[in-house]
């Protein structure tokens, strides 16, 4: 049976293309450059004569003042500066002993009394020997000691009872910033206040 017309007519149509998405999109387009150009164009012919304009004021400003200040005393100012870091420089490496006494007198019991100190700094250590009362007195200070933060260690070296008082030697190690001035300053100043 032979087919009709109509379906072979329908079948084979052409397809119609939509016009107006490509119109639309190109317009788009279009209208995104246009903005694009002329914020480019007010920057450049706008924008940027008024930074150049500020910049050479500034140049100008700074031209006055170096004028006013003559080459004895940019040497003066240049000599200062650098013997002020290089000032800073060795205060910041530097070892303090002072943190030690302070130290040892915060947090000595009592009942215990020094009887030599000796400090070695490059081991960032102190051997000191002491006397305490009892035995108890000794217990409490060798604890209070190892209990503390900026002893990294306590080694006990030599230790006598003599009556009812014990006579010890001890070893406080340290940690690394104890002994220096930079570091403990920081400390102090971060510690709250009592009032």
């Amino acid at each position: 049976m032979p087919i009709p017309k109509e379906i072979i007519s329908n079948s084979f149509q052409k397809e119609k293309i939509a016009i107006g998405w490509p119109w639309q999109f190109f317009l788009f387009t279009f209208s995104m450059f246009l903005i694009s150009f002329l914020i480019y164009f007010g920057l450049a012919v706008g924008y940027k004569p008024f930074l150049e304009r500020q910049i050479d004021g500034i140049k100008s400003k700074i031209e006055e003042l170096s004028a006013k200040i003559t080459q004895e005393e940019r040497d003066n100012l240049m000599s200062f500066y650098s013997q002020f870091i290089n000032l800073h420089n060795i205060l910041k490496n530097h070892s303090t002993f002072a943190g030690v006494f302070e130290f040892l007198e915060n947090n000595i019991s009592k009942n215990v009394v020094i009887n030599s100190l000796n400090i070695e700094a490059a081991q960032k250590s102190v051997m000191v020997e002491m006397t305490a009362k009892t035995y108890s007195d000794f217990i409490e200070q060798m604890i209070l000691f190892e209990n503390l933060e900026e002893v990294k260690k306590v080694n006990l070296d030599d230790f006598k009872l003599i009556d009812q008082s014990v006579q010890f030697k001890m070893v406080l190690v340290f940690d690394s910033d104890f002994f220096n001035y930079q570091k403990r300053a920081q400390k102090i100043n971060e510690e709250p206040t009592e009032l």
